[in-house]
């Protein structure tokens, strides 16, 4: 029990009161205590769930400034080896000296110099052991 007397009092005057309260009262009594218990936990409850949520959207925050930072530098090193790529392909000095685009020296293949589907062999066009009579007939050429 509590050591103060008058709290102790109120106790006491207080459960006699209930006692003698009429049912319905104490029925609207309960359903007043409910709803305010509810209030209070879903207060509570939002009052602790703002931490995590402020701590989430400044990780958030700080994420997106890492990958804005990041991103950054990717397009720098990109830029860079695209710059390096450009200057070797861009001319080179050949043994006479004179200035060669060096793409002109590798002759890359256009798309109409590529073979196309139609252009490769199926295994019917294939000669078989049987029907090769001469080297001519391999397809291959001699050296």
């Amino acid at each position: 029990m509590s050591t103060d007397p008058a709290k102790e009092m109120i106790g006491k005057a207080g459960k006699k009161i209930w006692e003698k309260t009429p049912e319905k009262v104490k029925d609207k009594v309960k359903e007043e205590v409910k709803e305010h218990a509810i209030d209070t936990v879903e207060s509570n409850i939002q009052e602790k769930a703002k931490k995590p949520i402020k701590k989430l959207e400044e990780k958030a925050e700080e994420n997106e400034e890492n990958i804005r930072e990041k991103a950054g530098e990717a397009k720098e090193k990109l830029q860079g080896a695209l710059l390096d790529v450009k200057e070797k392909l861009g001319g080179s000095c050949d043994e006479d000296g004179k200035s060669e685009d060096k793409t002109k020296k590798n002759k890359l293949k256009s798309a109409r110099d590529l073979k196309g589907v139609s252009d490769i062999k199926t295994s019917q066009g294939i000669k078989g052991p049987g029907q090769v009579k001469s080297l001519n007939d391999t397809g291959t050429l001699r050296s």
